[in-house]
């Protein structure tokens, strides 16, 4: 006799059938639009402001950030590549470069995820700095800037306004995001654990910048004199609150040729992003796997629901048998409809589970701050030694084998130096800060050059302690906190973790022997 198919082994076939399709996540080939992305995230402190709401609590700039970017990749075509740098202080730093997002998306999201304030190594948020370095980063590397940022210059910028793009306005093309909100709010503040201790207050900030001639008028202000004091009185204004800097973003895109958005959700950074963006035309593969898993869900819902639903039709019809005659006996022989069993329901379930499910687990990583630290003891008294250190511009007289030292400012925190080798190559260095009672300096790379020293930043320390009587000798600290060349996840020997600290080593050494020689 034969057996007749019923509908419900054909909708378990189609569900394994298209559970497997999915299994083997099968695509097609389209052209289609697609993106090259390098996100800049500012870590700075204003960014800890809570000006953004979630779940109907208050919620962070940078949880914004780190939820928002997330949901604007899942929305990129595949196709698309995505890196990601963090800004902080003057500089963007590059913690990765793009990679395909589909294939991606789980280690790219979690590395956006692990974003902390505390990967911070500076203070300040000099944003226009920031984002020329970003746009310089990326010239000639075939991807956009995404910049996302509050837009808080700290400190503040001077009356004349903000510095000047060396380079060449829309090379590079690119997205400013504005981030937080229109109201002045208060800006968190952490101890050395991480923990909040309170907020920022009106006397933990400068209100305005003291750098260059003094603003029109200055001469009006209380506790003015024309050499010892152009500025007058220190004013107190709000830069211990912040919101977000929106006109001032959107004047500095404007002048980039870059485009400018307010931040609200993953939804819309990616539909500014394909509005303002060229991208690029690109043969894309086009994922099949979701819409098989779905088809793979519907069809095991439809077997589980058609016996059911056929027998209430049933019980609206009343009871109604089905007949068939017994051919060995020639009776007849009644059947009611058999319910689901669980063993079949079982496998519909996992056959649908398994279309759905998909994995891919992987770890970002990029580079890691390195420390060196060298020190001297020099029989000469520690006033002269720190005098000697003091004045910033003066290293050739005691570094050995400097050509050239073109000093800008006196020895006080802005002052900068440009140190030519004896190879010719250049790099530039800004004074930070002076410890006049602590005698230490610290101070910075401000402009980096590979082929003088294979760092791509570093912040360094100089300290005069004594050690003998009277203060006769004392002991000369030089230390430093420094980044690879290459901040890729694969630098080349040269430019590699080894190399920095290899060559960062031997350049205080070679400075604190030359000088012992020149003070003893």
């Amino acid at each position: 006799m034969r057996r007749r198919i019923t509908l419900r082994a054909v909708l378990v076939a189609l569900v394994v059938t298209a559970a497997l399709v999915a299994s083997f996540r099968p695509s097609v080939l389209r052209e289609g639009r697609v993106h090259d992305l390098m996100f800049v995230v500012d870590i700075t402190g204003s960014m800890n402001a809570r000006d953004y709401e979630a779940g109907g609590r208050p919620e962070s700039r940078l949880d914004r950030v780190k939820a928002a970017l997330p949901e604007a990749l899942r929305r990129l075509p595949c196709g698309s590549r995505a890196g990601l740098s963090i800004f902080t202080e003057r500089r963007s730093f590059v913690l990765f470069l793009p990679v395909e997002v589909c294939e991606n998306y789980a280690p790219v999201a979690a590395a956006i995820g692990l974003l902390d304030w505390r990967m911070a190594w500076e203070g300040d948020s000099r944003v226009a700095d920031g984002l020329f370095h970003a746009l310089e980063t990326a010239k000639g590397r075939g991807y956009d800037v995404v910049f996302l940022t509050d837009g808080q210059e700290a400190p503040p910028l001077p009356w004349t306004g903000g510095p000047a793009f060396d380079g060449e306005a829309g090379a590079v093309k690119g997205l400013v995001v504005g981030v937080g909100g229109s109201a002045p709010i208060q800006i968190p503040k952490f101890d050395d654990l991480g923990r909040e201790t309170g907020f920022w207050g009106v006397d933990d900030v400068p209100h305005e910048s003291r750098v260059g001639p003094p603003p029109p008028g200055a001469e009006n202000r209380p506790g003015w004199h024309p050499r010892n004091n152009p500025y007058g009185e220190v004013l107190v204004g709000t830069e211990h609150l912040t919101e977000l800097r929106a006109d001032y973003l959107r004047d500095l895109s404007a002048a980039l040729d870059l485009g400018f958005v307010r931040l609200e959700t993953g939804t819309d950074l990616a539909r500014a992003i394909a509005e303002t963006l060229p991208g690029r035309r690109l043969p894309s593969l086009a994922d099949l796997a979701p819409l098989a898993g779905a088809v793979a869900l519907a069809l095991a819902l439809a077997a589980f629901l058609l016996p059911a639903l056929r027998r209430g039709a049933h019980r609206r019809a009343g009871p109604q048998h089905i007949s068939r005659i017994d051919m060995t006996k020639g009776t007849k022989m009644r059947s009611r409809y058999m319910p689901v069993s669980r063993n079949a329901a079982t496998l519909l379930a996992a056959a649908a589970l398994a279309a759905c499910l998909s994995a891919g687990d992987a770890a970002a990583h990029g580079p890691t701050p390195q420390k060196v630290e060298e020190a001297i003891e020099v029989g000469a008294p520690c006033e002269l030694v720190w005098s000697t250190l003091l004045d910033f511009g003066a290293i050739a007289k005691w570094y050995p084998g400097l050509a050239k030292v073109e000093a800008e400012g006196a020895s006080e925190r802005g002052a900068t130096r440009v140190i030519t080798l004896e190879n010719g190559e250049t790099f530039t260095e800004r004074l930070d800060e002076v410890d006049r009672v602590g005698q230490a300096l610290t101070y910075r790379l401000a402009k980096e050059n590979l082929k003088a020293l294979p760092v791509s930043f570093y912040t360094a320390r100089m300290a005069v302690t004594r050690e003998g009587p009277q203060g006769k000798s004392c002991k000369v600290e030089w230390s430093g906190r420094l980044y690879r060349g290459d901040t890729t996840n694969e630098p080349p020997p040269e430019l590699s973790d080894e190399a920095a600290v290899t060559a960062m080593s031997s350049f205080f050494r070679t400075g604190l022997e030359g000088l012992k020689k020149a003070v003893e």
